[in-house]
């Protein structure tokens, strides 16, 4: 490559993050966000949709994810138009995604969450609450790819049961909270293990009544 070539493709390089940037505030706008707002969450890399949930697709958030692979979080939570689609192609394009959040969108399956945990293993933060499709398959996954998770919150995932408890208490050592409230098939089993009575906060609905172990 000659010295002529470098200004011109650094120039090139800047015109194609721009016009990313540019699609990236479209969907943000025509989304409902103000531009001041969108611009201030593009430059932090982190989106927050909650408050236009009503309007998110997965072609919106495919956008996003196709033009902004830098982001480090998204909220999806009440997005309920939105399926495995969306949350697959943020793992494919947004590597660095540390936190996210998909509380009460009810199409999401396993498939997306092992997306996540093979592409996002800098995983810290995950809100999978009343993702009812979700099983011990796909938190296992996370327990395995994504060792630097703190929180995650399971409530009302009826499938998951005890093999998923274990799996995230035995591969991630850092995690301070598991919220497992209305998860019918978590025993006492794992409210009595050593490895999560100590390290984390353990929420549990078991029988009827909820336990915290600190």
């Amino acid at each position: 490559m000659s010295k002529t070539q470098i200004p011109y493709l650094a120039k090139f390089a800047q015109k194609e993050l721009d016009k990313r940037y540019q699609r990236c505030l479209k969907v943000l706008i025509e989304l409902g966000i103000n531009e001041v707002e969108a611009k201030k969450q593009l430059a932090e890399g982190k989106i927050n949709l909650y408050p236009v949930r009503k309007k998110v697709t997965d072609a919106s958030v495919t956008a996003l994810a196709e033009h902004c692979s830098g982001l480090t979080m998204i909220k999806l939570n009440l997005c309920s138009k939105i399926t495995d689609t969306s949350v697959t192609a943020l793992a494919n394009n947004c590597s660095g995604l540390t936190e996210i959040n998909l509380t009460l969108c009810s199409n999401i399956t396993d498939t997306s969450v092992t997306a996540l945990a093979n592409n996002c293993s800098g995983l810290t933060e995950i809100n999978l609450g009343w993702c009812s499709k979700i099983t011990d398959a796909g938190v296992t996954a996370l327990a395995n790819n994504c060792s630097e998770l703190t929180t995650i919150d399971l409530r009302y995932c009826s499938k998951i049961t005890d093999t998923s408890a274990t799996a995230l208490a035995e591969h991630c050592s850092g995690l301070t909270k598991i919220h497992l409230d209305g998860c019918s098939k978590i025993t006492e089993k794992s409210n009595s293990m050593p490895m999560l009575t100590k390290k984390t906060l353990l929420r549990a609905s078991l029988n009827g009544s909820t336990s915290a172990v600190a």
